[in-house]
């Protein structure tokens, strides 16, 4: 893709995250879109069907963007610090992708569940990986709890996060996510 292209879907990227705050994604039009990116309609058909193609367009390179941030660290090591170092790319990504990951997880308008769901898939095979390492003595049986809670306590803490306007660093937060799974392994042991 050329520059001039990634610039105009920058653009439109831009006025879907500007309009879905505010604005029910079943109620956005292509043509408010196109004039708040101040790009006509007829570019806008040139990279996209409709709104809904292009929202999942957009998830879908959050979503390539976070299984590339998971990859990193799937050469496993018996390393306790494993979890902080994934929490650390982990929340990296989510101050990179604030904006619209504000809106996705969030607990508002236009949150999709759906989307967080496939986040919490993508997680999990590299997540029970590491514990299976970390953790040989833990019952498997209880993996699909422990992961559930685990998840969901990440995504809750990075809507907070980003509800208070990133006032901590990601590293912070990395620290605090690795501590809140870590414990919550140590107390099934």
């Amino acid at each position: 893709m050329d520059r001039r292209a990634r610039r105009t879907q920058s653009k439109l990227k831009e006025a879907l995250i500007t309009l879905m705050k505010n604005k029910d994604i079943n109620q956005i039009t292509v043509k408010e879109l196109a004039e708040l990116a101040d790009i006509n309609r007829k570019t806008f058909y040139l990279h996209y069907r409709d709104i809904f193609d292009m929202l999942d367009n957009v998830k879908q390179d959050l979503l390539e963007e976070f299984t590339q941030v998971i990859s990193l660290h799937n050469d496993i090591k018996n390393d306790v610090d494993q979890p902080l170092l994934l929490m650390k790319d982990t929340f990296e990504f989510v101050d990179k992708n604030s904006e619209i990951l504000s809106i996705l997880i969030g607990t508002e308008l236009n949150s999709d569940f759906i989307f967080i769901n496939k986040m919490k898939d993508l997680m999990k095979e590299h997540c029970v990986n590491v514990w299976n390492k970390l953790y040989p003595n833990v019952n498997k049986n209880n993996y699909d709890y422990l992961y559930s809670a685990a998840f969901y306590g990440y995504i809750g803490l990075a809507q907070t996060w980003i509800n208070s306007n990133k006032k901590d660093s990601p590293d912070y937060m990395a620290k605090i996510t690795s501590q809140v799974i870590l414990k919550l392994f140590d107390s099934i042991k």
